[in-house]
């Protein structure tokens, strides 16, 4: 299993606190650091290489959604905070998930869970990456059955019972 690197950007001490509790019962989570502003989560992000980032909207100095707009290759993210009204602008950021304090063990879980179902898969030196599958159709057509691309779909026509799907070919 994968070990995951992170980092707590979080001004309130209790906060904090408790993250800290939740990560070390978490095995593939392991903090590097906890930062109170913004402007020191910038140089453990320099200094550290961090893939996962647990970060508060309200801060001093800096306001979370504002570090995330001035970082150029930002970790992963995980937004902890007491205001529900940023979820929308949090998730145009890509973000892994947004978490409202007081946090649940369960709730955090779900979200880290996340973080380790989004990992990216690397493939060995010289593989090929498998080529996906064009999706596809069956329709009955007479007494068999017609394979059809829905890429080579033109658009279908109702006919009652029937419909008439029409293709580049034919």
């Amino acid at each position: 299993m994968q070990t995951f690197n992170c980092i707590i950007v979080e001004d309130e001490p209790l906060a904090a606190e408790v993250l800290q509790d939740y990560i070390r019962q978490v095995p593939f989570l392991k903090l590097i650091s906890c930062c109170s502003d913004a402007f020191y989560a910038m140089e453990s992000l320099q200094q550290f290489n961090i893939d996962l980032m647990f970060l508060d909207i309200h801060l001093p100095k800096m306001k979370g959604l504002d570090l995330i707009k001035v970082l150029k290759k930002p970790p992963k993210i995980i937004i902890t905070t007491a205001y529900q009204e940023y979820a929308l602008q949090g998730y145009e950021f890509n973000v892994i998930d947004y978490l409202l304090k007081p946090i649940e063990f369960s709730r955090f879980l779900m979200a880290v869970n996340k973080m380790e179902q989004s990992k990216e898969i690397v493939l060995p030196a010289g593989a090929a990456p498998v080529p996906a599958e064009r999706l596809h159709l069956f329709f009955n057509v007479g007494k068999k059955k017609v394979k059809v691309f829905l890429d080579e779909i033109l658009y279908i026509e109702s006919m009652k019972e029937y419909i008439r799907v029409n293709t580049k070919n034919k």
